[in-house]
């Protein structure tokens, strides 16, 4: 069991997801105590839009919180909505990531050396999010230093991010103590932790503590439940009071959203045309443009619901893998509803698919995963994207945004106001309007989506615990102020 497990990890990372399903079916099939492999076989289901054996994943779930399984945190996330259980299963997968060196450096640098490690500096989500906090850091106050452990690419990403760093580093080849040593050489002050528990981290580096304070930031929608990970950026509405105590890291709450807005995202001036998608004009277009592993047969039934319910309606999807499309079309049939009202869309560069998004009225969110850097994709090409509140970190954070943006009425907090929003926008066109005013003046009044003003806020609580671990010796929550 354990070597098909081994050889559809394999394949999982080539790719070749279809026979990495095979080896993970083998291996719990062998032995269904092996709840990673019951996991990741989950996992690529997602990926096809498999949804069946919803039983059997409901007890590979409750399985998975055991404290002798070191299942990765992130294949659930998209599984499941639920914080407490997301915290268990990063405590446990985060025991192999043990403290290995304590770190009380005071260096007395003449400005706070912000180290970012990352394996993803080129043209990646992510990187579209934080490209707009390099450019701006106060290099007055701050001195920037990158980290790349990643599969390199020097992109047109990568090399218009690295320009904005004061040094920057290819330690791909570097092993953990390498990376540590070259961090205390450089007397980083506080290391970004930008991966956390995704695919590509590497933890393992961060248990040795390469600055004094270590932040997890971004890349992980979640707690990593790692000791000597110090922080948490978030804000109040992504992480409620009741949930703080399903956190390892002390939080930093920014106020309002703590979600990135870069406002330099390019949108290409090509045109798109429904006529040339065999689209009606007096259609009302919906999409989802989230990943694939995200959509669950929960949403995915209301959307057909929401389909019947609106005579003449298109949903838009991204292509992904062959597998998902044929599953999507076979659900679509039963629920007697034509295959021609799915639309799905070829990948495209990211420019293009910005001014693309002009194509849909309306975006669907994703309930346990919501849509992360693609809302604010839609949100800043103009398209209105309608949520759902969930209970975890990853359910919260496009209602955290659309919250800040003043876009109140496109969050609900259960599945029935959230199919009868959708159909009132859709029939409603003066209610459809007042949402696409209120969008088109949260981006024109520039208060909204400013990389600059976010920076200054993040450096404020850079700043914060930065001293107040070498005044005090404290690490606790702190509360950063909007910059108005």
């Amino acid at each position: 069991s354990k070597a098909y497990n081994n050889l559809g990890t394999i394949l999982m990372k080539k790719k070749d997801y279809a026979k990495a399903l095979e080896n993970f079916t083998y291996a719990f099939d062998l032995d269904n105590q092996l709840v990673i492999s019951g996991i990741q076989k989950y996992y690529i289901k997602r990926t096809f839009c498999d949804w069946s054996g919803s039983e059997e994943l409901k007890f590979i779930l409750k399985k998975s919180i055991n404290e002798d399984q070191q299942v990765s945190p992130w294949f659930c996330l998209s599984l499941e909505d639920n914080a407490k259980n997301h915290f268990t299963r990063a405590k446990n997968f985060s025991k192999k990531f043990e403290l290995l060196n304590t770190n009380n450096n005071n260096y007395f640098n003449k400005k706070i050396k912000i180290g970012y490690y990352a394996a993803d500096f080129h043209g990646h989500a992510g990187m579209t999010n934080m490209s707009g906090i390099f450019k701006n850091h106060n290099k007055e106050e701050f001195e920037i230093i990158g980290f790349y452990y990643g599969d390199i690419k020097k992109d047109e990403t990568h090399k218009q991010i690295v320009q904005y760093f004061d040094k920057f580093f290819y330690v791909n080849d570097l092993d953990d103590t390498e990376i540590y040593n070259l961090s205390i050489k450089n007397k980083i002050d506080i290391a970004i932790y930008r991966a956390g528990l995704t695919v590509n981290a590497r933890s393992s580096i961060f248990s040795h503590k390469v600055a004094p304070i270590q932040i997890n930031f971004l890349g992980y929608p979640g707690t990593t439940g790692q000791q000597g990970i110090d922080y948490i950026i978030s804000d109040r509405f992504v992480i409620p009071k009741e949930h703080q105590l399903y956190y390892s890291e002390k939080i930093i709450f920014l106020t309002d959203c703590y979600y990135p807005r870069d406002n330099t995202r390019k949108i290409s001036a090509k045109k798109f045309s429904r006529e040339d998608y065999k689209i009606s004009k007096d259609s009302f277009v919906f999409c989802s443009f989230n990943n694939s592993y995200k959509i669950t047969f929960e949403e995915f039934q209301i959307w057909m619901e929401i389909l019947k319910k609106v005579p003449n309606s298109i949903l838009l999807l991204l292509k992904s893998r062959e597998e998902m499309e044929t599953n999507i079309l076979k659900e679509v049939r039963n629920n007697n509803i034509e295959t021609n009202r799915i639309i799905f869309l070829d990948k495209i560069n990211f420019e293009d698919h910005l001014a693309r998004h002009s194509l849909a009225d309306l975006f669907l969110d994703s309930f346990n995963y919501n849509a992360h850097t693609t809302a604010v994709d839609s949100l800043w090409s103009g398209l209105p994207i309608l949520t759902k509140v969930g209970k975890s970190f990853s359910s919260r954070i496009c209602a955290s945004l659309l919250k800040f943006l003043k876009l109140n009425d496109l969050v609900t907090y259960n599945k029935k106001d959230y199919t009868t929003q959708a159909i009132k926008l859709a029939k409603n066109k003066e209610e459809y309007k007042k949402i696409k005013q209120k969008l088109k003046f949260a981006k024109s009044s520039g208060r909204y989506f400013d990389s600059k003003k976010y920076t200054f806020n993040l450096e404020k609580a850079y700043r914060k615990i930065h001293h107040m671990r070498i005044n005090e010796n404290k690490f606790e929550n702190v509360y950063i102020q909007d910059s108005q």
